[in-house]
């Protein structure tokens, strides 16, 4: 079964204290896009059913900024920690991400998360040799 992204509600993380969900949005609006695939043993063959091919909401004209069309490759993971490494501000390392290929839709949002995941694995590293 394939579904729109966008299907279903939003639900908050599970947390001891009442989540603010004031001036926050999602991108779940329930729509109710879904497919679903079979595959045929006799001729070795795939087939697609329909089984909603509408969406209630508008699609995005471009990809920038979605998460898998902006996710960043391993090659372009390992350009952010050696930039970050030496010091180099994130706006540089997306313009630099960006001249490598003309074609990415990577925002400077995704450089930011990148840099940040580097660091705690860093520090957690750190952490357990100090054990």
């Amino acid at each position: 079964m394939m579904q729109c992204e966008r299907s279903g509600e939003y639900k908050p993380p599970k947390t001891r204290k009442k989540p603010k969900l004031e001036g926050t949005g999602s991108r779940k609006c329930q729509c109710q896009f879904r497919s679903k695939c079979f595959f045929e043993k006799n001729t070795q063959d795939w087939w697609i059913a329909m089984l909603c091919g509408i969406h209630n909401h508008e699609l995005a004209p471009k990809l920038t900024g979605h998460l898998l069309a902006g996710r960043l490759k391993a090659e372009e993971k390992q350009r952010v920690i050696g930039m970050t490494k030496i010091l180099a501000p994130p706006r540089n390392i997306l313009m630099d991400l960006k001249e490598k290929n003309k074609e990415s839709v990577t925002i400077i949002k995704q450089v930011y998360k990148a840099r940040t995941r580097w660091r705690r694995g860093k520090e957690r590293t750190k952490r357990s040799c100090n054990i």
